[in-house]
């Protein structure tokens, strides 16, 4: 299968029928139909991505970009990047049995950062639904624009893989 010269890991689904493969010099998680042995799509993700991990349920798939500093969450059903959390060069990873924490190991800091994915990814989407209404309403409603002020800085730590309580 043609993708770049440097594949750093695959990941399959829990089916067998789709593998992702992290493609280091591309900046792409490529998407591969096992049966056909053909690439059907590329996901653009961070910098350097080293090592792809698949949730239990099949439903997200991590990329961690080592040169971005970063995690890529990637929902499966449409193949694009929902969530991107900070971790610093993040190399290995696994997704917990459970399906709410993935695990990454730090190149630099030799540590293992813990992602509550079902927290951040619910509160993500969450907040990414809810601020276009938000920002409609705050045309209409005195205070409207400390609330969208507020929800898109919550999004702002969010994106950065941090809980909103944390920040």
């Amino acid at each position: 299968v043609p993708i770049h010269y440097y594949l750093a890991e695959e990941w399959f689904t829990p089916d067998g029928a789709t593998a992702y493969v992290a493609d280091a010099n591309g900046n792409t998680v490529s998407v591969v139909d096992t049966n056909s042995s053909t690439v059907t799509t590329s996901i653009a993700v961070g910098t350097g991505p080293d090592a792809v991990a698949v949730a239990r349920d099949g439903a997200t798939v991590y990329a961690a970009n080592k040169f971005g500093n970063s995690v890529s969450a990637i929902n499966v059903g449409t193949n694009t990047v929902v969530a991107t959390i900070g971790v610093a060069i993040p190399v290995a990873m696994v997704a917990s049995p459970v399906g709410d924490r993935v695990y990454v190991s730090s190149d630099t800091t030799s540590t293992i950062e813990v992602i509550d994915t079902e927290l951040i990814l619910a509160d993500l989407q969450t907040i990414e639904k809810a601020l276009p209404r938000l920002q409609k309403e705050a045309r209409l409603t005195k205070g409207g624009n400390e609330v969208v002020a507020a929800v898109e800085k919550a999004k702002e730590v969010l994106d950065a893989g941090q809980t909103v309580f944390a920040a």
